[in-house]
């Protein structure tokens, strides 16, 4: 760790002197998360509970061309404060990096090393393809990780290895290792991306997952596609859940004068004896997108006991963003967990 530390500071002096483009970037988030509880048999008197969680950063990104090769180097240190649903009077102040890589392209290879947004998989509701993160694709997923990915024509191999980031930001040993490998196809009209992933849990548990992901592009703005994941090895506590995961979707894209851009989906998942059906809708207007998604989500095993998942994101431009979400689970079983509830999540985010 301390030679890691001495070497991004070598290169947080070093990188701007001789960088050809230098960007300073910074940012504030804010997030709110209310859940309540309406009277049940099992919680009658339950109180709301509340937390809170924020974020502020500040820092650069710099980028150096020799020949035909690129050098990137991004830094953007910051701190959060957390107030957990467990202990609403606890407040905790972390340091930690929102990005932090160096990365090379070169002509046919490119290698990434560090802290940055992570993800890959078709589907606005889900990701199966992808390695730990399976829920809304609009979420931040930034991982700390190292990758190599080759071009041959229309082929892109990556490989790579990504951490538990959480445990790392708080200077803690990562709970989880995952290597992956995918191979992507591009063509014209469609993309074929297989890829397996295998997770490290702590207490020497591993998953090996297998995905396949289908793009179609249909003609006037239309595309279809799936996505496909089966859990070859679940030793986790994962393994109680069913290994199947599928997700088939369509959308379509209207884009007028280059302004006006406006995309529908839909979108129906399985897993873990789960129907979920999605639909929803991105309208972008010069600079300002609105993303409007509802979600149904039904269990094959109980009876009433679906959940409804609606989420609201307001962006401005690169510099404001708004985001809201409500879910109410019907679900009634003995824990708190399980019972009747209604979730609030307010996000706020401003970036300069």
């Amino acid at each position: 760790m301390k030679q890691i530390l001495l070497f991004s500071l070598f290169l947080l002096i070093s990188s701007p002197l001789s960088a050809n483009t230098i960007k300073f970037d910074g940012g504030m988030e804010h997030e709110f998360n209310i859940l309540d509880f309406y009277p049940s048999t099992y919680i009658p008197n339950q109180d709301s509970i509340l937390s809170y969680g924020g974020l502020v950063y500040l820092g650069f990104s710099a980028t150096m061309y020799a020949g035909f090769n690129q050098f990137t180097l991004s830094l953007l240190p910051g701190f959060t404060i957390t107030n957990p649903l467990d202990n609403s009077d606890n407040y905790q102040v972390h340091f930690m990096f929102r990005e932090a890589y160096f990365r090379f392209d070169g002509l046919d290879v490119s290698v990434i090393v560090g802290k940055r947004p992570l993800a890959w998989g078709e589907g606005f509701t889900k990701q199966y393809s992808f390695f730990v993160n399976e829920s809304f694709a609009t979420e931040d997923s930034r991982y700390y990780n190292i990758e190599v990915f080759k071009r041959m024509d229309a082929t892109l191999i990556s490989m790579g290895l990504a951490v538990d980031t959480k445990s790392i930001d708080v200077l803690e040993k990562p709970t989880w290792y995952t290597p992956w490998i995918y191979i992507q196809y591009d063509q014209e009209l469609y993309t074929i991306l297989s890829s397996i992933t295998m997770t490290w849990h702590e207490g020497n548990t591993y998953d090996v997952k297998g995905a396949l992901d289908f793009q179609y592009f249909l003609p006037k703005g239309f595309e279809l596609y799936s996505s496909f994941a089966y859990y070859m090895l679940k030793e986790s506590i994962l393994g109680q859940e069913d290994e199947l995961r599928f997700l088939a979707g369509l959308q379509h894209e209207y884009m007028h004068d280059n302004n006006i851009m406006l995309i529908s989906f839909m979108e129906y998942a399985w897993e873990d004896y789960h129907n979920l059906f999605a639909m929803g809708m991105i309208a972008s207007l010069y600079q300002v997108s609105l993303l409007l998604a509802f979600n149904y989500e039904k269990e094959l095993n109980l009876e009433g006991s679906p959940s409804i998942l609606t989420r609201l994101t307001w962006t401005m431009s690169t510099h404001f963003e708004m985001y809201f979400e409500y879910s109410h689970y019907f679900t009634q079983q003995g824990t708190i967990s399980h019972s009747p509830r209604n979730t609030y999540l307010m996000s706020l985010s401003t970036r300069f």
